[in-house]
């Protein structure tokens, strides 16, 4: 068999991941929401993305976009341990419970969305 293309083989599941990625423009800001997509795309091992938040002294990114892009590290490497403590502990201290809750939203949909086109080989990838 060769690879499939999720959206044409199971429609409805793809059309609830898109509803969830409408959510996550709708609550997170654009620009965390930016960093976000591009911070998952370098974790897949894809270009145009941002580099890890402790290497990025860039004055631009504050504590809020900082920690977004740590929880989004933690998330999408997700190991046994799940995010680590001092991971969430830095997010909880600027992100509201709500905030929180769409930025989590957010980062998995994302991630979905990149493995399932990795899967089906959607998307040109680049390597090493």
């Amino acid at each position: 068999m060769g690879r499939i293309d999720p959206a044409a083989v199971t429609p409805e599941a793809y059309e609830a991941v898109c509803g969830l990625a409408h959510l996550a423009r709708r609550t997170v800001d654009p620009a965390v929401l930016e960093l976000v997509e591009r911070r998952v795309r370098l974790l897949h091992d894809d270009t145009d993305a941002v580099p890890p938040p402790q290497d990025d002294p860039a004055p631009d990114v504050d504590e809020r976009k900082r920690t977004a892009l740590a929880l989004t590290d933690a998330l999408t490497r997700l190991g046994e341990g799940g995010v680590p403590d001092h991971v969430w502990d830095a997010a909880a201290r600027v992100w509201s419970e709500r905030e929180l809750a769409e930025l989590t939203i957010a980062i998995a949909t994302v991630d979905a969305r990149n493995r399932q086109a990795a899967a089906g080989r959607l998307r040109t990838r680049a390597h090493g």
